[in-house]
C-alpha cells in the first residue's frame, strides 16, 4: 500500500506521539523509507490532538487541510483535531480489530478502514 502511494507522487507523512526512546526506532524503521517527513511529538514539542501539529506538517508541505488525508486509529482524539482543522479524518482499524479493541474505540463518526490497502480507495 505504502509503495503504490508512494509511486503516485502523493506525500506520505507521519504525525505520531511518541516518547524519546521511540523516536530512534521510528526513524530507522523498515517504514521509514516511505515518509516524505515525520512529525514525531517528542521532537516537536506538541503532542496530538493540538491542531498545531497537523497545521505544522500542512503548511510545511505547502497544501490545504482539504488536499490531506488523515488516517489514524483515533486514540487522544486524532481523528477530530484533524476533521476540525479541515483534513478528511479516518479510522485505521485493522489492528484494532485483531487485538480485539475496535467495539470499544469505534468511533462512528469516522469512515472505518479494514486494512491498510481500503485507503487506496479514497485516493481514486
Amino acid at each position: 500500500m505504502l509503495e503504490t502511494i508512494k509511486r503516485s507522487n502523493r506525500k506520505i507523512v507521519l504525525i505520531s506521539n511518541c516518547y524519546s526512546e521511540e523516536v530512534g526506532v521510528i526513524r530507522q524503521s523498515a517504514l521509514a523509507k516511505y515518509f516524505d517527513n515525520m512529525y514525531l511529538s517528542f521532537e516537536q514539542g506538541i503532542k496530538k490532538p493540538n491542531p498545531k501539529i497537523f497545521i505544522k506538517c500542512i503548511e510545511e508541505l505547502n497544501v490545504t487541510p482539504n488536499e490531506c488525508l488523515y488516517i489514524g486509529d483515533g486514540g487522544d482524539n486524532e481523528l477530530e483535531a484533524a476533521s476540525d482543522i479541515g483534513m478528511t479524518a479516518i479510522q485505521a482499524g485493522w489492528y484494532l480489530e485483531r487485538s480485539g479493541q475496535l467495539k470499544e474505540r469505534r468511533n462512528l463518526s469516522f469512515p472505518l478502514l479494514h486494512t491498510p490497502k481500503d485507503i487506496l480507495k479514497y485516493l481514486e
